[in-house]
């Protein structure tokens, strides 16, 4: 696989990553500026449009825990950079962060989807031991 398959898919985890990081800025935000019954709405609608951007049809299949709960973490979850990138097989990419304390990892598998690169599951080591347990929602 080419460096510059490798970069352009990591350009869009890149994206992705931080429009979530927007996303999860502005619910803390909006919580406190505008308590309300309608924030589900809003925050739900602003979240579809960035999944359907950026996920592919078959992670968009699937139960995504974030549109039921709209969970969000501060600081954002999405907003430490990118550790590794790496070719998986059948053409698609590992993306890898850093996440928890313990040095853990999650990895985020891109797929070619239509001429473009899109997310399709997860998979986390927080504790770095080698051990993946995968996530399909995001």
């Amino acid at each position: 696989m080419s460096d510059v398959t490798l970069e352009s898919a990591k350009a869009v985890a890149i994206e992705f990553f931080h429009e979530m990081t927007e996303w999860e800025k502005w619910c803390a935000e909006f919580d406190i500026d505008q308590p309300s019954e309608e924030t589900h709405e809003i925050r739900l609608a602003r979240l579809e449009a960035i999944f359907n951007k950026y996920l592919t049809s078959k992670a968009l299949k699937h139960k995504q825990s974030r549109y039921e709960f709209l969970d969000f973490k501060m600081p954002p979850e999405f907003s430490r950079g990118i550790s590794d990138v790496e070719p998986a097989d059948g053409g698609k990419v590992w993306i890898y962060k850093p996440i928890g304390a313990m040095n853990g990892r999650a990895r985020f598998l891109m797929e070619n989807e239509g001429g473009a690169w899109k997310l399709a599951l997860k998979e986390q080591d927080p504790a770095n031991t080698g051990k993946w347990k995968r996530y399909l929602d995001l």
